[in-house]
């Protein structure tokens, strides 16, 4: 089933619902506002609605598996130290899918498949389309402007792994 793009004010009620509940605010949507058809109380009147109407049309199957941030949200803005090592990992081919058995394949590479997983989730890396017998993980767009943004020599702030804000790094006296 294939999903409508959605609005600029469906994307600014996500986002501010999302920074609002923090990290499990899927779970916290879905499961105080939308399982309990209750109205959240956001920064602009309507917000509530505008979810509301998105469980209405979508359902809660499609935020966990079809929803995906719009490009310069802060999922694209504070990777963690893990992600940019992946991210390095893909561009220098090293991550591979490999076909095991006939429905099953292996991530393979130096890279954790979760966090390989993780990665291409947020659309920062992709696989090529087509049948596959081992494919080579290949860096996105997206991928590509936050590698750039957050090279790991380049940047003093790099976001830790729960996704809270950035600590700085101590300068290693020579």
């Amino acid at each position: 089933m294939s999903y409508r793009d959605l609005t600029d004010e469906e994307h600014d009620a996500i986002e501010a619902f999302a920074d609002e509940h923090g990290r499990r605010w899927k779970d916290t949507l879905v499961m105080t506002f939308w399982y309990n058809a209750r109205l959240w109380q956001g920064p602009a009147p309507t917000m509530g609605a505008t979810l509301q109407a998105l469980r209405n049309e979508f359902g809660n199957s499609w935020l966990y598996k079809h929803f995906v941030p719009r490009a310069g949200s802060p999922a694209d803005e504070k990777p963690t130290r893990e992600q940019l090592k992946a991210l390095q990992e893909i561009q220098g081919g090293a991550v591979r899918k490999v076909k095991h058995g006939q429905h099953r394949f292996l991530i393979t590479g130096p890279a954790n498949p979760s966090l390989v997983g993780r990665v291409v989730a947020l659309r920062w890396a992709r696989w090529p389309k087509g049948p596959f017998a081992e494919q080579v993980c290949e860096l996105s767009e997206v991928g590509i402007r936050v590698l750039e943004k957050h090279q790991l020599a380049g940047n003093d702030t790099v976001s830790n792994a729960a996704g809270s804000a950035p600590r700085q790094r101590r300068a290693v006296a020579a």
